[in-house]
């Protein structure tokens, strides 16, 4: 246990750490109220993803392509088990409309691919092309899914944006709180040898990247009544992740002469294990067989805390 505490909470890089994440959390609180309730699953989906998107282009720049996967597979994970609990804790039992639900079962496939991808224990350009071309049938499906009724009866508020002065102020504070957060995971990994630094990272970062999504969507649910709309975005995030980012990663990585990109084993028996089996659990809600109440969010939020503390003691012991 006090290696566990020292792994987190050392002394070099505690201060960037809490730093970054109090500005993510004053990010997730100036998007609840430059959204206003307004849905925009996609879009507020891509504003979370931004953040994510810059840490990992930047590790994958400096050519820590294998960090940068680790970080997207992560948070996608955190999206589907930290935010999916949460957002059924505070509206257990609550259905969706059917245009958001039909969106659901996407993950399943996307990660699917990566899945399948990962058996080579590499990522080629063949499989960021894959990726993307995923990506667009994917979107392309998402728009021909959307229902104006629908929306308007999921309390949808008609006559009203997003303020996007606050949303860019929001966007900034967002991405400075990620990369003073990533600087200090690096400093707080550096005693430790290779490749044990490279796992301490995105354990540290995967629960803190994703604290304006858990917070804004918290919101998004409870005091808006609209749980639907934040588990469609938690799902839009994945996708993101998954179908936009991933094949970026893996181009950079092929730019910089790394053909094929690292898949490591760990990654691949436990991240995709994982978002494999939350894909599957998004699965009965999805087609209106099953409700999620609080006992499936306890649990979900429980899974999330075992596979961070996973993460942090392989770090440990690597």
């Amino acid at each position: 246990m006090q290696r566990i505490m020292e792994l987190t909470w050392g002394d070099s890089g505690r201060i960037p750490l809490v730093l970054g994440a109090m500005l993510l959390y004053s990010a997730g609180q100036l998007l609840i109220v430059a959204r206003g309730g307004v849905a925009a699953p996609g879009w507020i989906a891509f504003f979370y993803f931004s953040s994510i998107a810059v840490v990992s282009i930047f590790e994958a720049v400096r050519g820590h392509s294998g960090l940068a996967l680790a970080i997207i597979l992560g948070t996608s994970v955190g999206c589907l088990s930290l935010i999916q609990g949460s957002i059924i804790l505070v509206a257990p039992g609550s259905e969706a409309s059917g245009s958001l639900r039909r969106v659901w079962p996407f993950v399943l496939p996307a990660t699917l691919l990566v899945f399948m991808a990962g058996l080579t224990g590499g990522l080629t350009r063949a499989h960021a092309g894959a990726f993307l071309v995923e990506g667009i049938a994917l979107l392309v499906a998402w728009n021909g899914m959307s229902d104006p009724t629908q929306d308007r009866a999921i309390g949808v508020m008609e006559g009203k944006s997003v303020n996007g002065w606050l949303l860019g102020i929001a966007g900034i504070v967002a991405m400075g709180g990620s990369l003073l957060a990533l600087a200090g995971a690096r400093q707080i990994s550096r005693p430790y040898p290779m490749p044990a630094a490279d796992l301490v990272v995105p354990a540290i970062l995967g629960p803190i990247l994703i604290i304006p999504a858990w917070v804004a969507e918290i919101s998004q649910a409870h005091v808006h009544k609209q749980p639907g709309v934040a588990t469609t975005t938690a799902v839009g995030m994945v996708l993101l992740n998954l179908c936009l980012l991933l094949p970026v990663i893996v181009l950079i990585s092929v730019w910089k002469g790394e053909e094929p990109m690292i898949y490591s084993i760990l990654s691949w028996r436990v991240d995709t294990v994982v978002l494999l089996v939350f894909g599957f659990i998004l699965l009965p809600p999805a087609l209106g067989r099953w409700r999620l109440g609080v006992a499936e969010g306890i649990t979900l939020v429980g899974l999330y805390v075992v596979y961070v503390l996973m993460g942090i003691i392989v770090s440990s012991k690597t």
